[in-house]
């Protein structure tokens, strides 16, 4: 990342130390690019009209449940930077 950042626009990590780490590297190298979590990706496809907002909610609820990123923090990072009310289509404990 460091030597070329340049040629990405986003990283991709669940660990919220990491993306703090990368997104120093982008700041510092006047990059566009960032450090997101995991459930960004499928943000992206919302964003471009792929799915609802209801498929985008529950594929993320399955992505937070399958790998096992299902504690407080991990709940609250996978959210970050995701401007999306899921709460009538998730369960309070996968939501921020």
């Amino acid at each position: 990342m460091e030597q070329n950042s340049e040629e990405y626009r986003f990283a991709i990590l669940m660990d919220s130390d990491g993306r703090d780490s990368i997104n120093r590297v982008f700041d510092e190298q006047d990059g566009d690019g960032r450090a997101v979590a995991p459930p960004f990706l499928l943000y992206l496809l919302l964003q471009k009209d792929e799915c609802t907002v209801e498929e985008f909610c529950k594929a993320c609820g399955e992505m937070l449940r399958g790998e096992g990123w299902t504690g407080y923090q991990a709940v609250q990072a996978a959210w970050e930077a995701i401007p999306v009310d899921c709460s009538q289509y998730l369960p309070d404990d996968l939501l921020p």
